[in-house]
C-alpha cells in the first residue's frame, strides 16, 4: 500500500466515522423482527461432541475414580491423590451455553455493552475452516448475527434480548476450588503444597477423560517422558499433560509503507561451476553436485542479493487479542510496542484478532465480526506479522478507530461513545478505495477529495470529478454540525470556511447524487 494511500485510508475512514456519528436518525441496519438467520453448515464445518456437558463430565469423574481403584492410571510421584481420596465431587452447572438471537440494534446494542462477554457470531461447538468464515453469505439488511457464548450459571441475562439455552456445562477450569489451597479431593489435613497438587492432578485426569470420551483426543498433549510401568499383571500409566496452566503471549505487527525502508538478503542462485569429478563416479563434498555426459561434475553457487524496499513493520497498538478453548476465552491488548499477553488457558488453545475494542466493531464484507485466526497451539507464543490482503486493510481500519475513540483524533472532537444512550459504531469493511461512482453510487470518498489535490477523473470517466482541495478534516468535521442530509453539509462547509476551490464543490457533491 502506498504512502499516500494508506494515509489517505486513515482519514477516509474517520471521516466515514464522523459520516455515521453526525446522522442520529440513521440506523446501519433497520429492524425488522421475526427474522432468523441461519448458518450454512454443508461445507467447511464440522460438528464437534462437547466434552464440557454436565453428563460428560459426570460420566468422566466415574471413570476416573474407577481407574484410580483398579491402578490403571495414577497421579504424579508427589500427590496424595488415590481412589480412596477421591470423594463425589459435585458436578453441576457452571455455566451456561447461549445463543443470543438480537432483533434489532438496540437488542444488539445491550450484548455489546457488557465487557465480561466475549461473543462470537458462529458456534463455539463447530470447528471451521478459515475460508469457511471468510466466505459465509452476506447478511441481508435488517438481519443480524446470532451470538454464542458461555456463562456462568449466576449471570443475569438480559430480558429484553432474545436467547437460546444450547447446553448446561461444567468447566472445571474456572471451578474456584481447582485453583484453591483447599483440596477438593479429601478429607484428611493435607499440607498446602500436597493439597494444590492433588487439585492439579484430579482437573488433569478429569479433563483428559472428558476429552477422550468425546472424541477429542487431539487437545490432549502427550507426556514428555515415557513413564509406564508394569505392577504385576496391571500397567500403570502417567497422566498425560494437558491441565497445566500457560499464558498465551506475543507480539503484533502491521506493515507501513510510510515508516522507512526495510533492508533484506536472500541467497540466490548465480550459475553452476563445472569440475573434474577426480576418478568418476557420483558424489563430493557438495550437496548441489550433479554428474554430468563429459565426466566432470558442477557445483551450485550463489549469491548474495540485497533489496531495499519503502516501508517496514511497526507495532499493532490497540488491538484485542483473543485466546480461545472451547469455552474459555482470555482477553489481551496489544500495547504501544504490539506486545500482548493473555489470562491463563489449559492445553491446546487459538489465538485470533477480534477486530473490535468497547466503542467500534469492524465488520467484514458480509457484516459478519472481523478477525484474523492465528494457530491452535499449547504453550507457543504467537509473534505474527500483517502485510497484505484483508488482515492489512482490517488492522488499517482498526488504526483509524483506535485513534479516533483511545488517540488524537487528529484534532478532532471526541466522537459519540458506547454507552446507555449511544450503540457501539460498526465499520462495514468493503475494501473499496478506488471506486468507480458506477459501482456503488452510496459510497462516498467525497471527504478526502476535499482534502487532498488529485482529480480521479484522471482514471477515467467512471471516476468522480473532483477539481475541490484543500480543506482539512476539522473543518470538513464543523460542516457537519446541525447538517442533517447530503446537500446540507455541503452548504455548511461552504458558509463556513473560505477556500480557493469552493466554486467546485457543487461539481464534486453532484457525483454522488442521484
Amino acid at each position: 500500500m502506498k504512502p499516500i494511500v494508506r494515509y489517505r485510508l486513515l482519514l477516509v475512514l474517520i471521516i466515514g466515522m464522523l459520516l455515521y456519528s453526525c446522522q442520529q436518525d440513521d440506523e446501519f441496519l433497520e429492524s425488522q423482527q421475526n427474522i432468523k438467520p441461519e448458518i450454512d453448515y454443508s461445507s467447511g464445518a464440522k460438528k464437534l461432541e462437547n466434552p464440557y456437558t454436565v453428563a460428560t463430565m459426570k460420566k468422566a469423574f466415574e471413570n476416573v475414580k474407577n481407574s484410580l481403584t483398579k491402578k490403571v492410571v495414577s497421579a504424579a510421584s508427589s500427590s496424595a491423590l488415590t481412589a480412596n481420596s477421591v470423594p463425589n465431587l459435585d458436578i453441576k452447572a457452571s455455566h451456561y451455553y447461549i445463543m443470543f438471537k438480537p432483533q434489532t440494534e438496540e437488542q444488539e446494542g445491550i450484548i455489546k455493552r457488557d465487557t465480561t462477554m466475549f461473543l462470537s457470531d458462529y458456534p463455539l461447538d463447530w470447528e471451521f475452516t478459515d475460508e469457511y468464515l471468510k466466505n459465509r453469505p452476506k447478511l441481508p439488511e435488517g438481519k443480524f448475527p446470532r451470538y454464542w457464548v458461555a456463562v456462568p450459571v449466576s449471570k443475569t441475562l438480559p430480558s429484553d434480548v432474545p436467547y437460546e439455552v444450547l447446553e448446561e456445562l461444567y468447566i472445571p477450569e474456572e471451578d474456584p476450588d481447582f485453583g484453591s489451597n483447599t483440596s477438593v479431593t479429601s478429607a484428611k489435613k493435607l499440607t498446602t503444597n500436597s493439597a494444590k497438587t492433588n487439585n492439579e492432578d484430579l482437573l488433569t485426569l478429569l479433563l483428559n477423560e472428558a476429552y477422550t470420551l468425546t472424541g477429542n483426543t487431539d487437545d490432549i498433549i502427550e507426556p514428555t517422558t515415557s513413564v509406564a510401568k508394569t505392577t504385576g499383571n496391571e500397567i500403570t500409566k502417567a497422566i498425560w499433560i494437558f491441565g497445566r496452566k500457560w499464558y498465551p503471549s506475543g507480539r503484533i505487527q502491521i506493515w507501513d509503507d510510510n515508516a522507512g525502508t526495510t533492508t533484506t538478503t536472500r541467497r540466490v542462485f548465480s550459475h553452476w561451476q563445472y569440475y573434474d569429478c577426480g576418478g568418476g563416479g557420483i558424489g563430493g563434498p557438495f550437496l548441489e553436485e550433479r554428474r554430468v555426459p563429459d565426466e566432470s561434475c558442477r557445483r551450485a553457487i550463489y549469491r548474495t542479493e540485497t533489496q531495499r524496499v519503502q516501508g517496514k513493520y511497526v507495532p499493532l497498538v490497540g488491538a484485542q487479542v483473543l485466546m480461545r478453548q472451547w469455552f474459555t476465552v482470555r482477553q489481551g491488548i496489544t500495547d504501544h510496542n504490539g506486545y500482548f499477553r493473555t489470562g491463563s488457558v489449559r492445553g491446546k488453545a487459538r489465538y485470533k484478532i477480534q477486530w473490535e475494542r468497547y466503542h467500534y466493531s469492524i465488520r467484514n464484507g458480509s457484516l459478519f465480526q472481523a478477525e484474523t485466526r492465528g494457530p491452535r497451539v499449547k504453550s507457543q507464543a504467537w509473534n505474527h506479522n500483517i502485510r497484505g490482503g484483508e488482515d492489512e486493510y482490517h488492522g488499517m481500519i482498526h488504526t483509524a478507530a483506535h485513534a479516533y475513540y483511545y488517540g488524537s483524533r487528529f484534532g478532532l472532537t471526541s466522537p459519540p461513545r458506547n454507552s446507555f444512550f449511544k450503540r457501539q459504531i460498526k465499520i462495514a469493511a468493503g475494501n473499496k478505495q478506488l471506486l468507480r461512482i458506477d459501482q456503488a453510487n452510496h459510497y462516498t470518498s467525497a471527504g478526502w477529495d476535499m482534502i487532498d489535490d488529485f482529480n480521479q477523473r484522471s482514471y477515467g470517466n467512471s471516476y468522480p470529478i473532483d477539481r475541490v482541495s484543500g480543506y482539512t478534516i476539522k473543518q470538513l468535521e464543523d460542516g457537519l454540525i446541525s447538517a442533517r442530509y447530503w446537500t446540507a453539509w455541503r452548504n455548511s462547509i461552504k458558509h463556513l470556511h473560505d477556500n480557493d476551490t469552493e466554486q467546485y464543490l457543487d461539481e464534486l457533491f453532484a457525483n454522488w447524487q442521484d
